[in-house]
């Protein structure tokens, strides 16, 4: 009967986990100010430490049999009922989640390389003793760049686009934090690539500080038909005229509300932008040339939350590039990925999905 009770009281309690990091995740995505997110984070942080409290304290007087205490103690016996559904909620969700993503007739090759800049470069590029010692931590990943190579079936593709190369960098965060080495040899690997497009979707600045050095390094890099990009939520932090102004100065194309046709071995390519919703409007997509048939043009959406993936499908996107949650932002064994800064929590943390008809 003991282990029964455990058990059910670490289900509770990993539903009441679940519960409020999966607000704090969908309010990680809403375009208010930054200063509301942070006061309703903290409010969320706050509880997700007090209930437990609150919870024991309730189960104390019970047992000495304090009476003020029992109104108390029937709320959060019905909360716990609430954390188990959530548990059961969670667990249902996750699987249909690992269901959809990376589908095997869209993805036909994953590989990934990791490379250890602290071995590349010599040292550990870091530009305070607080975040190399953060670095510094078991499991941390930070110092450590991976290059996710993916082949992808695009279903429209015209056949004189097939073997398209793009690649894809978001959420750079410049800060200072990490040494412009770091960013010297992401975008030196880049280069190195010799893709066709370059796709850059936000959160590019955390720092005033460095916009200038920031954007002479993003100028460096180079495709065959442009580097184009979208900021994101963090780039409100700076002054984002400026960001625009001197990223397109610097030789990058700003595809932020807007869209653009460029032509890539005969074929047109249509190009846009969605920063939704921290700038608005997105592309005006409405004014967008429309196909001549199936396979006339390719469609390719920039947007830095993966939560616009459903307008990519209502304006009849090929593929969207997203960032913003990181991949994931704490990854556990078994359970997965757990911080992700989306309405719809971890569905969109990483990988490659299908919809109708945007991949």
């Amino acid at each position: 009967m003991l282990f029964v009770e455990l058990v059910l009281l670490g289900l509770a309690v990993v539903g009441h986990v679940v519960f409020w990091v999966a607000l704090i995740n969908r309010i990680h995505s809403m375009g208010i100010p930054r200063w509301a997110i942070a006061a309703l984070s903290v409010v969320c942080w706050g509880l997700l430490l007090a209930i437990p409290l609150a919870a024991a304290a309730a189960h104390a007087a019970a047992i000495v049999d304090l009476r003020p205490m029992s109104g108390t103690l029937g709320f959060l016996l019905l909360y716990l009922g609430g954390s188990w559904l959530v548990v059961l909620w969670a667990a249902v969700n996750r699987v249909i989640d690992n269901h959809r993503s990376d589908p095997s007739h869209v993805l036909l090759s994953n590989h990934c390389r990791s490379i250890d800049l602290v071995d590349v470069l010599g040292h550990r590029p870091v530009g305070n003793r607080s975040t190399g010692f953060l670095t510094r931590l078991p499991g941390n990943e930070v110092l450590e760049i991976h290059i996710q190579h993916k082949t992808l079936r695009l279903p429209r593709l015209h056949p004189a686009l097939e073997g398209l190369r793009v690649a894809h960098l978001s959420d750079l965060h410049l800060s200072g934090r990490i040494e412009k080495a770091y960013f010297q040899e992401v975008f030196r690997l880049t280069n190195e690539m010799e893709v066709d497009l370059v796709a850059i979707t936000g959160d590019l600045f955390d720092e005033t500080s460095c916009i200038d050095w920031g954007s002479e390094l993003l100028g460096q890099l180079q495709s065959r038909y442009g580097v184009y990009f979208v900021l994101g939520n963090h780039d409100l932090s700076v002054d984002c005229r400026h960001v625009r102004g001197l990223l397109t100065e610097c030789g990058l194309v700003d595809l932020g509300g807007r869209w653009q046709e460029i032509v890539i071995d005969s074929q047109p390519v249509i190009l846009a932008g969605n920063e939704l919703p921290w700038f608005s409007p997105a592309a005006d997509m409405e004014h967008c040339p429309a196909r001549n048939d199936e396979r006339s043009q390719l469609r390719v959406l920039l947007s830095h939350s993966p939560d616009q993936f459903l307008w990519a499908e209502r304006y009849d996107f090929d593929l969207m590039l997203a960032g913003h949650t990181h991949g994931g932002q704490i990854r556990l064994p078994l359970l997965g990925p757990i911080v992700s800064p989306s309405r719809v929590g971890t569905k969109y943390a990483s990988g490659t999905f299908e919809g109708d008809p945007t991949i």
